[in-house]
């Protein structure tokens, strides 16, 4: 996976890469979820976004990237979202304001303004992760 090479150049080595950020955010559409290598891109991605140094408006725009696409993804995708969510607003305490506000989508994350939104999409997530867990309760039952 060239993401993993680059992420381990640029940590280890100082590369300088250009628009990484963009680039990154622009990899964040529904099909990732069904790629072959799912769960490495959204490690090397929760790798990427660790950094305190990484801007706020940056951190805010992947949140709420992922925060849309947490309502499109099957409910497998959106508790990976939520995990990395968490993960962001831990590490970026400056964007917990996002978690009571409005919206607005654009495929710049300089451009999303994701520091005047909200995070809205992740409340919708309540109904599907209690059913999740009840699911999971009634197969541990069974077994």
């Amino acid at each position: 996976m060239a993401l993993s090479s680059l992420f381990i150049i640029m940590t280890k080595y100082g590369l300088e890469y250009p628009n990484f950020y963009e680039k990154l955010y622009a990899l964040l559409i529904p099909s990732i979820f069904m790629a072959k290598h799912r769960s490495k891109f959204f490690q090397l991605l929760d790798a990427c976004l660790k950094s305190p140094l990484l801007p706020a408006y940056l951190a805010a725009a992947f949140a709420k990237k992922l925060s849309r696409l947490s309502i499109s993804v099957p409910p497998s995708g959106a508790l990976v979202i939520i995990a990395l969510i968490h993960n962001l607003l831990r590490r970026h305490p400056s964007i917990n304001c996002l978690v009571n506000r409005g919206d607005d989508e654009t495929s710049d994350p300089k451009k999303s303004n994701a520091m005047r939104s909200s995070l809205w999409e992740i409340d919708t997530l309540r109904h599907i992760t209690a059913l999740m867990l009840q699911g999971s309760l009634s197969l541990l039952r069974m077994i």
